[in-house]
């Protein structure tokens, strides 16, 4: 393939098994960029996140965002694909925060 071109190729049993079916996918860089971003579970939170991410880490990349009281910006990193962002819950003036997953 030419310019960061891939081909996937899934391979599927059929339900009496009696072939095999093979399906071929052309893909650029960028679907698969943005495939991998469609495949991370991002959760949104009022206040600190308490529940454990232990069941997730490994399983799929989990990225936490939760507004904060009296608190500033946090980046925490917690292991198995997985991490914690802390915003200020108050405004700041002229303060702009981007999250890239």
């Amino acid at each position: 393939m030419q310019n960061g071109e891939w081909i996937t190729v899934r391979v599927m049993q059929s339900s009496t098994k009696g072939y095999d079916l093979f399906a071929f996918h052309k893909t650029t860089e960028m679907q698969r960029r943005i495939q991998g971003y469609e495949e991370r579970l991002m959760l949104l939170t009022a206040g600190q996140y308490t529940a454990s991410l232990k069941p997730l880490e490994g399983r799929i990349g989990t990225t936490v965002i939760s507004a904060v009281s009296g608190g500033k910006l946090q980046h925490i990193a917690v292991g198995g694909g997985c991490e914690v962002v802390e915003l200020p819950a108050e405004r700041i003036e002229d303060e702009v925060y981007r999250i890239l997953c």
